[in-house]
C-alpha cells in the first residue's frame, strides 16, 4: 500500500476564509501607513523648519515606521494563523516582509494619491 500524502495543514478550509473582522483589520493594515504617510511627511517637515529641531521630525518618521512595521506584522500575522502554518512566528515574519515590500510602492501612492484628490475637490 501506498502511504498517503501529508496533508496541507490541519485548518480545515473554511476557518481559512477571513471572517469580517479579520478582512477590516487587513484593509486597515494595508491602507493606513498610507494615509498616514503624507500627514507624517508634512509633520515632520514642518516641525523641523519651524522650530529648527530636528529631533522632533526623526520621531515622527520614527512612529510612522512603527505603525508601518506593526500593520505589516498584523497583516502576516493574520495571514499565517489562517493558513495554518507550522512554523508559525517564522511565516508570520516572511508574510510581514512581503507586505513592507508591498508597502514601498503602496503607501506613496496612496497617501499622496489621497492628498492630491482632496486638494483638487478643494479648488
Amino acid at each position: 500500500m501506498e502511504p498517503e500524502p501529508p496533508a496541507r495543514s490541519e485548518v480545515p478550509d473554511v476557518a481559512r476564509k477571513l471572517n469580517a473582522g479579520e478582512q477590516f483589520l487587513m484593509w486597515a493594515g494595508v491602507l493606513m501607513p498610507g494615509l498616514l504617510a503624507p500627514w507624517a511627511l508634512i509633520l515632520a517637515i514642518g516641525m523641523s523648519y519651524g522650530s529648527g529641531n530636528e529631533a522632533v521630525s526623526i520621531l515622527i518618521v520614527l512612529a510612522w515606521l512603527a505603525i508601518l512595521v506593526g500593520c505589516c506584522f498584523l497583516c502576516g500575522w493574520i495571514q499565517a494563523v489562517k493558513y495554518g502554518a507550522p512554523n508559525l512566528k517564522r511565516q508570520a515574519w516572511v508574510n510581514t516582509s512581503l507586505f513592507f515590500v508591498g508597502q514601498v510602492v503602496l503607501s506613496p501612492l496612496v497617501g499622496f494619491g489621497s492628498c492630491a484628490i482632496i486638494m483638487n475637490l478643494n479648488a
